[in-house]
């Protein structure tokens, strides 16, 4: 950037101001050619107060950053300097989460980094281990910012040992399901020319996942259970399975810290290839983030799923660790499904280096093989919970949730975890 030597003066302006240098305060461990490039200012060029926001936006959503602020300086006539003042945060993040006290045992070890090389790379690795399972593991990259943001590449190696509880209409245990595969994903997003509120949140691009069955999946009967063989059918050993999702991404979701607003909407739709035929299969997320006034944000989560394939691996199960709080994890399945989850956010206590935010949520779902069976194959609860988050670290929230089935069961259970329970960018 063109730099002129004067004496800066702070000032505060109407309309637009002629900016001829751009600066960045603040920077450690970000990388500085990487950020000029990724914002690609052509300079000298006039900027408006709406504009400046816009581009402090822009960078507070790359989420490196617990603060984005900015100075303009005027350096000699009409020309002026604008500073971005920033604040990093700490990117390196241990994972460890557990799952006790319905379904299946899960114990996770690992970490990530999302601002890898300073150019906000996410790299990570973990360790999953699922009852008496061994141990699998996960190695995954996010690349989110190729060529200036325009290009999105999401990869993931799985050796993946899944244990599964399987459950009848009364929650009562009927099995236990074990796969034993290894599986790889790739993912690649195009951002299109579509503009909205200064920004292109419209990507469109391909989502391929392979997996080899190493083993056919293992289905134990539960003790005095009559179910003695599982409804679905098991990929035999050595079998291959190929998931192709043409894929469509709406993003505009801004972020402040730990706070967001905005929307997100995936859809994918394409086909399941496997030794026998080729299947339809596809499904739809949704989030929404939102201001509601005296400090309360309103969080809303949509899944909806849908498979032709009388597979296991084409299902999708339901319960307390990752989409239905209160109910056993596995409660519900089949290869259609759907489920929400809507939470009312408040940070109650802000300090230097703890934020508490208390959160009050339902979720609801159901599955089942059949679209007619969901109604009788559904779930709901409520709940509360509370969040300690450390607003210099990304995303570090440890998050503890208690939540009760409404369906007259009886279940209820204690989830604990670092970050939300539903994210828009959840490294997995």
């Amino acid at each position: 950037f063109w730099c002129a030597s004067a004496t800066a003066q702070v000032v505060d302006w109407d309309g637009s101001i002629n900016v001829v240098e751009v600066d960045y305060e603040g920077l450690e461990r970000t990388d500085r050619p990487w950020l000029v490039n990724l914002l690609n200012l052509t300079l000298p060029t006039a900027f408006s107060k709406a504009e400046v926001e816009l581009l402090r936006r822009k960078i507070s959503t790359l989420d490196v950053f617990s603060r984005v602020n900015y100075r303009v300086d005027k350096i000699v006539g009409s020309d002026f300097k604008l500073t971005f003042l920033v604040e990093e945060k700490w990117t390196t993040i241990p994972v460890i989460r557990g799952a006790y006290g319905g379904g299946t045992p899960l114990r996770v070890l690992g970490g990530y980094d999302i601002h890898t090389f300073g150019k906000r790379i996410i790299v990570g690795a973990e360790g999953r281990k699922y009852g008496d399972s061994p141990t699998g593991y996960v190695a995954y990259l996010r690349a989110p910012y190729i060529a200036r943001g325009n290009y999105y590449l999401g990869l993931e190696a799985w050796r993946d040992y899944r244990e599964r509880a399987t459950y009848d209409q009364d929650l009562e245990q009927e099995g236990t399901l074990k796969n034993n595969l290894v599986r790889l994903r790739g993912q690649l997003l195009n951002k299109t020319g579509y503009e909205r509120k200064g920004t292109r949140p419209l990507w469109w691009g391909l989502d391929l996942t392979f997996r080899k069955h190493l083993k056919q999946a293992i289905y134990q009967p539960a003790e005095d259970s009559s179910v003695l063989a599982y409804e679905a059918r098991r990929p035999d050993a050595g079998e291959n399975v190929a998931f192709v999702y043409p894929t469509v991404l709406y993003d505009d979701v801004d972020i402040d810290n730990i706070q967001m607003k905005g929307f997100r909407s995936i859809l994918r739709i394409g086909a399941v290839v496997d030794q026998n035929a080729t299947y339809p299969q596809g499904d739809f997320e949704q989030f929404y983030f939102s201001r509601l006034g005296g400090g309360y944000y309103l969080a809303w989560h949509y899944y909806l799923s849908a498979a032709n394939r009388s597979a296991y691996d084409s299902q999708t199960f339901l319960g307390g660790l990752d989409s239905v709080r209160g109910i056993p994890d596995g409660a519900l399945r089949g290869t259609k499904a759907t489920y929400t989850n809507l939470e009312v956010r408040r940070i109650f206590a802000r300090y230097r280096y703890l934020w508490l935010q208390h959160v009050v949520f339902t979720d609801a779902g159901a599955a089942a093989n059949e679209w007619g069976q969901l109604k009788d194959n559904r779930a709901s609860s409520v709940g509360t919970g509370i969040r300690f988050a450390i607003p210099q670290v990304h995303r570090l929230s440890l998050r503890i949730d208690y939540a009760w089935s409404l369906d007259g069961s009886g279940s209820q259970g204690i989830s604990a975890g670092l970050n939300q329970f539903f994210q828009p960018y959840r490294p997995l």
